[in-house]
């Protein structure tokens, strides 16, 4: 019996040498910066439409002209 509990003992502190090994030296840890202040965007520029404003004016005198029956 005590040559059980010598060995788990002895096994116990083996592992935990070999978990503190495994482990190394604790770095410190990186800081990340998130720069979350962006510039404000620009609009967007409007681009001209080629499409006339005004609908041409004959084919509006022809559809006002009342059709003869």
């Amino acid at each position: 019996m005590d040559n059980l509990t010598v060995s788990k003992e002895t096994e116990l502190s083996r592992l935990r040498t070999q978990v503190k090994n495994l482990a190394g030296p604790s770095a410190p840890s990186k800081k990340i910066i998130v720069d979350d202040t962006e510039a404000p965007k620009k609009p967007a520029k409007k681009k001209p439409s080629n499409k006339p404003t005004k609908p041409n004016p004959s084919a509006q005198q022809q559809s006002q002209q009342p059709q003869p029956h």
